[in-house]
């Protein structure tokens, strides 16, 4: 147990829990610092946490079941980050052709475009 003089028991009051383990922990409680630091970093939000699980979850099949947690854990970082900069890419095409549409104020479609759509009549 660490006991604490009333300067550093005022400071570690207005201290936030991140912070405290980031600046102090590290000396007081080694054992401690690496799980406060993890658990002081998940978000308050549970949508990510469980967004994680959700990918391990569709990642660890019955059939890979065997995986080491490194192998799983390098699986999902790819998947996760393929995923990002698949949406990265989807938003900069749509952002392109938004851009192109407001600048054009003309109507530059030619009659041979209207003429060869397909219209299909469902009744």
């Amino acid at each position: 147990m660490v006991y604490l003089d009333q300067d550093e028991k005022e400071e570690y009051l207005k201290i936030r829990g991140l912070s405290y383990w980031a600046e102090y922990g590290i000396n007081y409680y080694r054992n401690l610092y690496r799980i406060a630091i993890r658990v002081f970093a998940v978000p308050t939000s549970s949508a990510a946490s469980e967004r994680v699980w959700s990918i391990y979850s569709f990642l660890m099949t019955k059939r890979r079941n065997r995986l080491a947690f490194e192998k799983l854990e390098r699986i999902a970082f790819i998947y996760i980050n393929s995923c990002l900069l698949d949406y990265i890419d989807c938003r900069d095409y749509l952002a392109t052709d938004v851009d192109e549409d407001i600048d054009d104020d003309t109507n530059e479609e030619s009659e041979e475009a209207k003429e060869d759509e397909e219209v299909i009549v469902v009744t």
